[in-house]
């Protein structure tokens, strides 16, 4: 196990040198959250810095730091790992778990669990958490810009949206997109209505389900029932 911490701190010190983000996540300081034009120079040479210095050993390397990662996890050690996150996805950008567990970590973890840092004010906690959650959506973004073809990623960006900023607006591009991906969920065109319907378009809510209703691949019994109860819904709340 030491020889794989050292192994996994050696690649981390070379990428933190490499992205210039040695002071960002040392505390006592305020972390420094770098916007998404920060992180798209990574997003466009991610395959090449992976290939070229990694090579067949790409695989190898990525358990190492996942396993880091675990040991990192379970010791609560959480300001250690966004950066791990991007060791992986930069290695290896196909390995979606990697993006997917990065953002949310950031977006849920990082930006609910801050260290505890005094005279810090209310105001400035609350900028600090915003800022995590989106690098965290940033972080998803550059891996669908890497993965254009995977829903889950969309999936994630849009529920980020959707439940952690309550930005209903936001998420329906995301997840129409994933929607429209060949491993894309079912659940997710529902989401897509139900995210009309709280941002107060109600008739394209309404519109949405209709949709769903005409659908082939919606044509089962559980199906039905929640698309009709919906439809039904939205129809008595338009007629009021």
């Amino acid at each position: 196990m030491k020889i794989i911490k050292y192994f996994a701190i050696i690649i981390l010190g070379c990428y933190l040198s490499f992205v210039g983000e040695q002071n960002a996540l040392k505390f006592p300081h305020l972390p420094k959250v770098p916007k998404s034009s920060e992180l798209n120079p990574r997003v466009i040479s991610a395959t090449i810095i992976g290939a070229m210095f990694f090579g067949g050993f790409r695989g190898i390397i990525v358990n190492l730091v996942w396993m880091y990662i675990d040991n990192l996890w379970h010791q609560g050690r959480f300001y250690k790992l966004p950066s791990l996150y991007e060791i992986v996805t930069t290695i290896q950008p196909q390995y979606i778990d990697g993006w997917v567990m990065g953002g949310w970590h950031m977006a849920y973890n990082m930006s609910l669990e801050l260290p505890n840092v005094k005279n810090i004010s209310i105001q400035l906690r609350k900028k600090i958490e915003l800022d995590w959650v989106y690098r965290g959506i940033d972080f998803l973004k550059a891996g669908s810009e890497l993965n254009p073809k995977n829903a889950k990623i969309y999936f994630e960006i849009g529920w980020t949206y959707y439940h952690r900023l309550k930005d209903y607006q936001s998420s329906i591009k995301w997840f129409e997109l994933s929607a429209k991906q060949k491993d894309g969920l079912n659940v997710t065109s529902r989401l897509v209505a139900f995210a009309y319907e709280k941002s107060g378009n109600i008739s394209m809510a309404y519109k949405k389900w209709l949709e769903l209703k005409s659908d082939n691949q919606y044509n089962n019994q559980t199906s039905k029932n929640i698309i009709d109860r919906n439809i039904k819904r939205l129809n008595e709340m338009m007629e009021k």
